[in-house]
């Protein structure tokens, strides 16, 4: 393995060991069925369980958010509905399944998972134990379907960190202030055959890079959709690295923190006009 990738696959696998830690030391040994949840709850009211991937939080310090009425309240009925944390839409999203997502969607479950066993290690809402359904069986230990999304994880970290790479290593755009109302607006330009896009990296989203763009869009799309599912030919790090180098239109295309298309732009032109305020 290159340097750089090892570097990469360590730093992955060191902030795994640290959530590893952090979930150890929250372990319970009980796993509630989703009757036993709601019996829980109805036995003390004003108590709030919340599921997300299969492990339980006592939320009832954030009525607010969480109880009945409330934007948030239907993470507290008793089932997991993990999937709901990418868009808050229960009648959409309102289920635990979670084997399609793009591994920049799994970044965003694993930061909602993650914000909760932060408010759990600081007391504010405490670990109660874990649900027996998908994510974990009825002796709470971990299911393939976890193991599986833990795995989209890392991929989307491994995707998120060469994705970086390569927005560091990009020029620069030319930038050149345009006499045009309404508004405040600047053409953005690079040598063809690379087009101008807003860096996806954390930052730096106000940074316009000249990147290369693939054969056609359907191209760029087809590579995004093999690297979220980890078909690629060659390893996942040269897939991650081909489609960060020919542009998917943006993180939800399955490659986090990818380059973005400007949305005044023909994807394919080396220069357009954009509006900056």
């Amino acid at each position: 393995m290159p340097p750089r990738l090892f570097a990469v696959a360590a730093a992955v696998a060191a902030a795994s060991a640290v959530a590893y830690l952090a979930y150890a030391s929250l372990l319970a040994p009980r796993a509630y069925t989703s009757a036993a949840l709601r019996r829980e709850m109805a036995a003390t009211p004003g108590r709030l369980l919340l599921l997300v991937l299969g492990r339980v939080y006592d939320v009832s310090r954030g009525a607010q958010y969480y109880a009945e009425g409330e934007h948030y309240h239907g993470y507290c009925k008793g089932d997991d509905h993990t999937r709901a944390f990418l868009s808050a839409d229960f009648e959409k999203d309102g289920s635990d399944e979670l084997h399609a997502l793009t591994p920049a969607q799994c970044l965003g479950v694993q930061h909602w998972s993650d914000f909760y066993v932060k408010k759990a290690l600081e007391g504010e809402y405490p670990y109660v134990g874990v649900h027996e359904g998908r994510f974990y069986d009825r002796y709470g230990q971990p299911t393939e379907a976890l193991i599986a999304f833990q795995a989209c994880v890392t991929r989307g970290e491994m995707l998120k960190a060469e994705n970086a790479r390569l927005s560091a290593s990009a020029p620069n755009c030319t930038r050149t202030l345009l006499d045009r109302s309404p508004g405040k607006w600047e053409e953005v330009s690079c040598e063809a055959p690379r087009v101008p896009r807003r860096s996806g990296t954390a930052g730096e989203e106000k940074r316009c890079i000249c990147v290369e763009l693939c054969v056609d869009e359907a191209g760029a799309e087809e590579c995004a959709r093999r690297a979220a599912a980890a078909q690629c030919e060659g390893s996942e790090a040269q897939c991650a690295r081909a489609c960060a180098a020919c542009a998917p239109s943006d993180d939800e295309d399955g490659s986090p923190g990818a380059p973005k298309k400007y949305s005044e732009c023909a994807p394919e032109l080396s220069s357009c006009n954009v509006r900056i305020s």
